[in-house]
């Protein structure tokens, strides 16, 4: 059995699942749209790890019938996931150098001259961080729960979340998180599952679905874009991109490291997202000189805005780009 990705009906449509040597080795980029014509929008998926061609075009219908919407399971992730990767290609440089590779890509397939880029959470650090180095290859960019000072990030996450459990007397969640304690975390991979499985419960992940993550098995079954197979090698992803790259992702202050960029930027701020908190997504952009910059809040949603409401997700970026596209 092949992986494929359903055939969106038009005949200016596009629907493929292709494998692309970015950055040395070979990457799995899904492009879909109902014509080849509207903008492309280059979407740089969370984790580091959490690949989402094998589940995200289950919300994508809406972004399909105004973008030509490409996913990328980065390196080290999903179906670009592979044992013998070397560990010392997964740093935010080469990434960086990926997503400029893959736009490229992209530019000359399409006949474009620019890209829309969305960022999501760790997808934020590549966006930022390519728009800076490469602005003339983007109309705009939108951050989607944007990583800004991922180590007081980290603090004030694991704070909310333990505030939380306390006013609510959730006694499991108090034991597990004070015996992690406060982030750096002495055991990584236990004190991140700990903390963000209980941020999930208390809806600062997803605001009205703390089973969401538990439906994406379900829905990757459901879908031919991943095999049976493809499951454990996108766990397997997960755990070596984190083990690969946390240390660096904590390094990250774009407070710090990025005072100005020349595109315009969007934030898309979920009322209550704890994983990358607003306070410091208020504090980034208060301080970011870009020629239009603008931050929009969802009300009732939290970190993972594209799934948690797709049309107004797609609605909000389709209004949004109008102001670069000219037909």
């Amino acid at each position: 059995m092949n992986r494929y990705t359903p055939i969106i009906e038009g005949k200016s449509s596009i629907s493929v699942l292709e494998s692309l040597v970015l950055g040395g080795i070979e990457q799995s980029v899904l492009i879909r749209g109902e014509s080849i014509n509207n903008p492309i929008i280059l979407f740089l998926h969370g984790g580091p790890g959490n690949a989402q061609i094998g589940w995200a075009p289950k919300f994508q219908s809406y972004l399909e019938k105004n973008f030509v919407v490409v996913n990328w399971d980065q390196r080290g992730s999903g179906l670009s996931y592979f044992e013998g990767i070397p560990e010392e290609t997964m740093n935010i440089n080469q990434f960086i150098q990926d997503a400029y590779e893959l736009t490229m890509y992209l530019l000359n397939k399409f006949n474009k001259n620019k890209i829309f880029v969305v960022g999501h959470s760790w997808g934020t650090i590549i966006g930022m961080s390519l728009i800076q180095k490469y602005p003339e290859l983007f109309h705009a960019y939108f951050g989607v729960g944007q990583g800004v000072d991922f180590h007081r990030g980290e603090r004030l996450s694991y704070q909310f979340t333990l505030e939380y459990a306390k006013n609510h007397q959730v006694i499991e969640a108090i034991q597990e998180l004070s015996e992690i304690g406060a982030p750096p975390y002495e055991d990584m991979f236990k004190g991140l599952f700990t903390q963000r499985k209980w941020l999930n419960q208390f809806g600062g992940v997803v605001a009205k679905d703390s089973d969401f993550f538990s439906k994406i098995i379900k829905i990757i079954q459901e879908r031919p874009e991943y095999l049976e197979e493809d499951i454990e090698r996108l766990q397997n992803g997960n755990s070596f991109s984190i083990k690969s790259m946390w240390a660096q992702v904590l390094t990250v202050n774009f407070l710090l490291q990025i005072k100005e960029v020349n595109i315009p930027v969007y934030f898309f701020m979920g009322e209550y997202d704890y994983n990358t908190p607003n306070k410091l997504v208020e504090e980034f952009y208060t301080s970011l000189v870009a020629p239009y910059k603008e931050k929009i809040e969802f009300k009732g949603l939290a970190h993972c805005i594209p799934f948690e409401d797709p049309k107004l997700f797609s609605d909000t970026l389709y209004q949004l780009s109008q102001r670069y596209i000219n037909y």
